[in-house]
């Protein structure tokens, strides 16, 4: 007898408030077929693809960027920045040649121009406002209606900002970016319907969610076969395991305060890991299809990495140490003082952002689902608001997994000067939304050629 068909939709839900969604298994699969996004295999609806953008402010040093010994589009060996993508070089797309045109078209201040042209393609305004909403915001209003989430914006500065925010709408503001792992925790896995702070204070007096959803999950364990029970199971395994690493231990009615403290800027090492498992389990149980993900703001004055010994404190002179400051002498590697150099220290920076955006990618590309694994049907699209000291040629944009089989990654392809624009348009496309053009009119050829 077959067994019984289960929706996408499907959740375990439990007393105060627990809501756990499930990965996509072997009993799913019919009921989204016509949904954009949802690949169909011999009458079933594939995975869905996915869109995770990225952003490390203030650019590159492009010295140490490029690949060298290049032999050819797919032998070439990685340079001394992009190291860190060693153990996922066959998953990404080195891309050189791209320009941010549309950000030179309106105002500019070197850095707010480059964030709301990344993902609008948009020229901006007089009014620091762009002609059309970003390409998360218009794939959420596409996609979103299969989702609980239509979209989550993440960074570890909150709020919307036109100098650091990659999500924007048409003629003004953006999603805010939530901060906390704990917020985003409750996002995911929170009845909607209730208040967040009364969600966020059921969520502090009880051990687990998990512990509220054991009745249902033992309901639906006679609908499920073998290979999809041990699927949810290493699925829940890996929901404890985020909450153990929030401090979730909470026995009593009433945690202590500090129970729930923060993850502090002090070092946001641990911040972008918990956001790591976060973005996975997100896409694991298609909470949401769209995510962007920030780190500090573009531009500067407040930007140190104490955790990496680059703190305000025994600066020998303002600019030694500051991200934004020292992005501007990435090849001055003249001593400072104690073995310093701007040049050594905006690598070293740099260097941290894109070993964390390694290990996300790794993640992501190590997560089973029920044919392959989530990178597979993601494309992960990575850049900065500019190149090196506010130039908008030569952009270094990195492209992740495969989409579903639209991209074919492990290659480093080089084009003439063309308006990233064209990028915008062939991620759109591969996550099986038509257009021809996105962002300023002008700079539209299409989608970039060569991707697939």
């Amino acid at each position: 007898m077959p067994r019984a068909r289960i929706s996408r939709r499907a959740v375990l839900r439990g007393a105060a408030g627990a809501v756990i969604a499930l990965p996509l298994l072997e009993a799913m699969g019919c009921d989204e077929s016509r949904v954009p996004g949802a690949t169909v295999r011999s009458g079933r609806a594939g995975p869905p693809r996915r869109f995770l953008a990225t952003h490390i402010p203030n650019g590159i040093a492009p010295a140490q960027w490029w690949p060298s010994n290049v032999q050819s589009e797919t032998q070439f060996d990685l340079s001394e920045s992009l190291a860190p993508f060693a153990s996922v070089r066959d998953e990404m797309i080195v891309l050189r040649g791209l320009t941010l045109a549309s950000a030179l078209f309106g105002m500019q201040d070197g850095h707010r121009e480059g964030s709301m042209a990344l993902l609008t393609g948009s020229k901006v305004r007089p009014d620091w406002r762009v002609d059309n909403d970003s390409l998360d915001v218009h794939l959420a209003s596409q996609l979103g209606h299969a989702t609980r989430l239509p979209a989550l914006a993440l960074g570890a500065v909150g709020g919307w900002a036109n100098h650091g925010s990659l999500s924007h709408f048409k003629d003004g503001g953006g999603p805010n970016r939530l901060v906390q792992p704990l917020d985003v925790f409750v996002q995911l896995f929170g009845d909607p319907n209730l208040d967040p702070d009364e969600l966020a204070r059921l969520v502090a007096r009880r051990k687990s969610v998990l512990d509220r959803v054991a009745s249902d999950y033992e309901a639906l364990s006679p609908k499920i076969g073998g290979e999809d029970r041990l699927r949810i199971d290493a699925h829940l395994d890996a929901i404890r395991a985020v909450e153990l690493s929030l401090g979730k231990q909470v026995v009593c009615d009433r945690p202590m305060p500090d129970a729930f403290m923060p993850i502090a800027d002090a070092d946001l090492t641990p911040w972008f890991d918990a956001m790591t498992q976060l973005v996975v389990l997100a896409f694991q149980c298609d909470i949401t299809r769209v995510i962007t993900l920030t780190f500090r703001n573009g531009g500067g004055g407040t930007s140190y990495f104490p955790w990496l010994g680059l703190s305000l404190e025994g600066e020998p002179e303002y600019g030694y140490r500051e991200h934004h400051e020292v992005s501007h002498f990435w090849d001055d590697f003249t001593d400072v003082g104690d073995g310093e150099s701007k040049a050594g220290n905006f690598l070293t920076i740099l260097d941290w952002h894109l070993k964390q955006l390694a290990k996300l990618v790794a993640a992501l590309k190590t997560a089973p689902e029920a044919e392959g694994f989530v990178l597979d049907n993601t494309a992960v699209l990575h850049g900065s608001e500019h190149s090196w000291a506010h130039d908008k040629n030569d952009m270094p944009f990195l492209l992740f997994g495969r989409a579903g089989g639209a991209f074919k990654p492990g290659r480093y392809l080089q084009y003439g000067g063309v308006p990233h624009n064209q990028l915008l348009v062939a991620v759109m496309n591969a996550m099986g939304v038509p257009g021809d053009s996105f962002g300023e009119p002008s700079l539209n050829a299409g989608p970039l050629p060569g991707l697939g």
